[in-house]
This record gives structure tokens, C-alpha cells and sequence, in this order.
């Protein structure tokens, strides 16, 4: 379950951060979860903003749009 494993990162202190990388064919946010060795925290964001600019940054959900 995914559920148990983002519990034990958590538990573990793993940094971790989520980046939306895109829409569903049925308009659902597709995002991608990063995480790192304990104190790593630099890693999970320096992943994230090069995601972010490769991806063309934040978009607003088409229904906000």
C-alpha cells in the first residue's frame, strides 16, 4: 500500500516532495513524488525545480482556467 510506505518515509524523516507533471487524458492532475535520504532535503527541491522548468511550470487545473 502506498499509504504505509509514505508513512514509514515519514517516520524515517525521508524529505520528499510532490511536483504535478501533467493532466490526464480525463483532466486529473498526474504528479510525481520525490524523495531523498534523511537530510537530503536540497536534493528533493533541486529535482522538483528543474521538473518544474522542464515542464513548463505551474499550470492551473483546466477547471480554474
Amino acid at each position: 500500500c502506498a499509504c504505509r510506505v509514505d508513512l514509514q518515509r515519514g517516520q524515517l524523516q525521508w524529505p520528499a516532495c510532490v511536483v504535478r507533471c501533467g493532466t490526464s487524458e480525463t483532466n486529473l492532475p498526474i504528479g510525481l513524488q520525490i524523495t531523498a535520504k534523511p537530510w537530503a532535503d536540497y536534493t528533493t527541491l533541486t529535482v522538483a525545480e528543474y521538473l518544474q522548468q522542464a515542464l513548463g511550470g505551474w499550470q492551473a487545473p483546466h477547471f480554474l482556467s
